[in-house]
C-alpha cells in the first residue's frame, strides 16, 4: 500500500506548531499575540495527532492487516517513554525521587508526560478492540454514535479520580491529563475518513467539524473566556475539530507546493533535525531576545526539550502505510 504523504505532511505541520508553542511558553513573556498562538496550538495539536493516529491505524492495522502484536509493541514503547520522561521530571524538576514510586503505582502523574500515558492506553484499547473498531470506522452511523459517546465522557463526574490510569482514560481534576475516551472522537473520525476518502466524505467531515468549532466559538462569545482544557470540557474538544479538518483539507491541496515535501519529510523521519532546529531557535532567543526571561529551572528547561523530542520520536513509530 502506498504511503499517504498527506498525513505525513499534516503530522509535520502539527509537529512544527507544537515546537513553536513550546518555544513561546518557555522563552517568551505573556502577550496577547503569543497567548493566542499558544492557545491555538494547544487546542489543535493533541486532537490533530489523535486524528492522524486513527487515520493511519485504519490503513495499517485494519485495511492492510498488520499483525496485532505490533500494536502491543507500540504500547510498550509508549509506556517506556512515559516512565523515562516521568522519572526525569521527578528527579530533575520536582527534585523528589520519591515520586517515582508513586508514578509506578499510578498514584502520581509527573509533569510533561501526560500524553505518553494516554497513548499507551490508546494502543492497548486498539489492541483489545480492533475488530470492533473496524466495524465502527466502516460505518458512518456507528462512527457518529461513537463520536457522541466520546464527547459524553467530558460530562462524567470525575472530580474524585486520583488514579493516573483511570484519569488518563476518562479525565481528572487532580492532575493534568489528556483523557483518551474524550479525545477518541478524533481517532474515530480519522479512521472513518481513511475508509471514506473522497469528495463527499471529505466535505462531510469538513462541515461536521466546523459545526463543532462553531459551538466552541459561541461558547467563547457567551462566556467571554476559553473553555476548560484540564480536564477538557466538551467545548474544548469541539474547538479543535474545524481546524483539524482544515489541516487535512489543506495538506491534500498543497501537494504541488514547494513546502509540501518539507512538511512530509518532517512528519516522516526528521525528528533529530527538528530537535536541532529547536536548539538553534533557543540559542537565538538567548542572544537576541534577552528581555524575555528563560525558564528559571535549567534542568526543567532541558527536560522540556527532551520531552518534546521523546514525544516526536514516539510519533515517528506510528504506522503510516
Amino acid at each position: 500500500m502506498q504511503r499517504d504523504n498527506a498525513i505525513d505532511a499534516m503530522k509535520g505541520l502539527l509537529t512544527l506548531l507544537m515546537i513553536l508553542a513550546h518555544v513561546i511558553q518557555f522563552f517568551l513573556s505573556s502577550h496577547k499575540i503569543t497567548d493566542f498562538i499558544s492557545n491555538y496550538v494547544n487546542l489543535t495539536t493533541f486532537s490533530g495527532f489523535m486524528f492522524c493516529f486513527g487515520y493511519v491505524c485504519y490503513l495499517a492495522y485494519i485495511r492492510k492487516g498488520v499483525r496485532r502484536s505490533r500494536i502491543l509493541l507500540g504500547s510498550v514503547k509508549a509506556l517506556s517513554a512515559y516512565l523515562i520522561s516521568g522519572a526525569g521530571f521527578c528527579v530533575l524538576v520536582a527534585e523528589d525521587p520519591g515520586r517515582i514510586l508513586r508514578m509506578l503505582t499510578f498514584s502520581d502523574m509527573p509533569g510533561y508526560s501526560e500524553f505518553l500515558l494516554s497513548f499507551t492506553l490508546l494502543y492497548i484499547l486498539v489492541f483489545l478492540f480492533l475488530p470492533q473498531l473496524k466495524i465502527v470506522m466502516e460505518s458512518g452511523i456507528l462512527t457518529f454514535l461513537g463520536v457522541g459517546a466520546s464527547l459524553g465522557f467530558t460530562l462524567l463526574p470525575y472530580q474524585d479520580v486520583d488514579n493516573t490510569l483511570l484519569g488518563s482514560l476518562i479525565g481528572s481534576t487532580e492532575f493534568c491529563t489528556f483523557p483518551v475516551l474524550a479525545y477518541a472522537a478524533f481517532f474515530l473520525l480519522g479512521g472513518w475518513l481513511a475508509n471514506h476518502r473522497g469528495s463527499a466524505g471529505s466535505m462531510a467531515f469538513l462541515l461536521i467539524s466546523w459545526m463543532g468549532t462553531g459551538c466552541f466559538l459561541l461558547y467563547i462569545l457567551r462566556s467571554g473566556q476559553m473553555p476548560l482544557r484540564f480536564p477538557p470540557s466538551i467545548w474544548w474538544i469541539l474547538g479543535g475539530a474545524g481546524i483539524v479538518a482544515i489541516y487535512d483539507f489543506l495538506v491534500r491541496k498543497i501537494q504541488v507546493c514547494v513546502l509540501f515535501p518539507f512538511l512530509a519529510f518532517v512528519g516522516e523521519k526528521t525528528l533529530f533535525f527538528l530537535d536541532f532546529l529547536r536548539g538553534i531557535a533557543t540559542a537565538v532567543f538567548r542572544r537576541k531576545h534577552t528581555k524575555y526571561p528563560l525558564h528559571k529551572n535549567k534542568k526543567a528547561e532541558i527536560l522540556c526539550f527532551d520531552k518534546d523530542f521523546s514525544f516526536l520520536c514516539f510519533l515517528m513509530k506510528m504506522p503510516l502505510s
